[in-house]
């Protein structure tokens, strides 16, 4: 072991060759050693550059805010909440940080088949806590893996980054997986009109059945991961099969006259419907429709409802 360490760097010992083929594999070791203790050490002193930088910027983030705090003559109290608010927020965002699929090259090599199935087990889980589209996954699971392979995206927000505006037109329907959103309802944001969206939630279903422009703002007040279902997919591939284009028809009318009915009570936003109500309209529209199909898709979703 110490001559091996020795053809590594500048250290010799008393061990030495005594013959040619000794000699030789003296000179193959140090041809070696030319070769892996350079780029080992490189690669020691690149990490540790980075992690340098990376604590240096932190630590003149940190002594900037307390300068700012100090110049401006900040209460110690208030100060103190500051910096442990702003603190926090930054050790959040770097553990936050999340790859998508986007990122990774090598899942681009897979076959059809197999992304479908990764497809389904990120997505599936998520999307079924609304409750039509758990009927859907109970009339048609073979549908709403294609719904997941086809419509559905992530995507990360940072504390402050806004989601929609109020006027633009809805695209897509957002689920929470985590952190925490505000939605300020109307042209005009306001506390008053304010309301808090946190993980498990989803706004913006009614792009699913109707063209709809946003009634509010919304913007993470922490830094946030969702998964998008794009409403123009769903309603091309739920057109492809009558029975499921029969679900979603019946479900769609009733969804329109609830929101008609919330926006002449003057309560319409993004949020859209309850649970509540979203479940008893997925029973309404699916009982309908099940009883003209198979015996057997009617029990499932009918225990499912």
């Amino acid at each position: 072991l110490h001559w091996a360490v020795t053809q590594f760097t500048p250290a010799s010992m008393e061990v030495s060759p005594k013959n040619v083929w000794e000699r030789v594999y003296n000179l193959f070791a140090i041809f070696i050693s030319l070769v892996l203790f350079p780029t080992f050490l490189t690669s020691i002193t690149n990490s540790v550059t980075a992690l340098g930088q990376q604590n240096a910027d932190y630590s003149e983030a940190k002594r900037k805010l307390t300068r700012y705090l100090q110049e401006n003559r900040i209460s110690l109290k208030l100060s103190s909440r500051i910096q442990s608010v702003a603190f926090a927020q930054y050790d959040s965002l770097r553990n936050a940080e999340r790859v998508h699929e986007p990122d990774v090259q090598l899942l681009k090599l897979l076959p059809r088949s197999l992304k479908e199935q990764m497809h389904a087990e990120v997505y599936q889980p998520l999307i079924i806590r609304h409750p039509f589209l758990e009927v859907l996954a109970c009339w048609h699971e073979r549908i709403l893996t294609k719904i997941c392979h086809t419509a559905m995206s992530q995507e990360s927000l940072k504390s402050g980054d806004e989601l929609f505006a109020h006027g633009r037109e809805a695209e897509k329907v957002h689920f929470v997986l985590s952190g925490n959103l505000l939605y300020f309802e109307g042209s005009s944001p306001s506390p008053q009109n304010r309301e808090d969206v946190h993980a498990g939630c989803w706004v913006c279903d009614q792009v699913l059945w109707i063209q709809w422009v946003h009634r509010g703002l919304m913007t993470a007040v922490q830094p946030c991961e969702l998964a998008n279902l794009d409403g123009g997919s769903f309603r091309k591939l739920v057109a492809k099969y009558p029975r499921m284009r029969s679900l979603c028809s019946r479900f769609a009318k009733r969804y329109v006259a609830a929101i008609k009915e919330n926006e002449f009570e003057g309560c319409c936003n993004d949020l859209g419907c309850s649970v509540e109500a979203l479940q008893n309209l997925s029973r309404e529209a699916s009982g309908m429709c099940l009883t003209r199909g198979p015996s057997d898709l009617s029990r499932q979703s009918q225990t499912s409802t």
